[in-house]
């Protein structure tokens, strides 16, 4: 099977205004915290590396994602696609990356002395 690889980098920077802040809501709350993460998600640099296969149908029960956030708040996401990346879409892609946690920087770090 042949490999392939492919380097996507996307900055999401399209804050709504109206759009619920974590302020808006009492320190702790479930309300604060979810605006958090929607304004995070909303505000992060993305940079992802997938390595797929060509030819081969796509097996995404195979498939590996690891997503580490760096220092400086960039989320990086390395993808394993066991099979052709032609049978997925952006929003499959990005439903599948979703479900891996996100390991900060300094334990991946750690982890691998």
């Amino acid at each position: 099977m042949h490999r392939n690889s492919k380097k996507r980098s996307r900055t999401r920077r399209t804050t709504v205004d109206g759009s619920p802040k974590p302020s808006d809501y009492a320190l702790g709350s479930l309300e604060s915290r979810a605006a958090a993460r929607a304004w995070l998600a909303a505000t992060q640099t993305r940079f992802q590396l997938i390595v797929y296969g060509i030819g081969s149908p796509l097996n995404l029960e195979n498939s590996t994602c690891k997503r580490s956030l760096l220092s400086d708040g960039t989320l990086f996401e390395f993808v394993i696609l066991d099979g052709s990346i032609t049978g997925i879409t952006e929003e499959q892609l990005d439903e599948f990356t979703s479900r891996s946690p996100i390991t900060p920087e300094c334990e991946r770090n750690t982890r691998e002395e």
